[in-house]
């Protein structure tokens, strides 16, 4: 990409930061979801 490294590292730091955030996210979200009781139900 002809970028410094400097900036390299701090573009990777950065999508890996978005990438947590959105992870912790969507794991939030579904605990609220299936405490709702959205959640798989097991027959068995």
């Amino acid at each position: 990409m002809k970028i410094p490294e400097d900036e390299g590292f701090v573009y990777s730091s950065s999508i890996l930061t978005i990438g947590l955030v959105m992870f912790v996210s969507i794991m939030a979200i579904t605990v609220l979801i299936w405490s709702f009781g959205f959640g798989p139900a097991y027959t068995g």
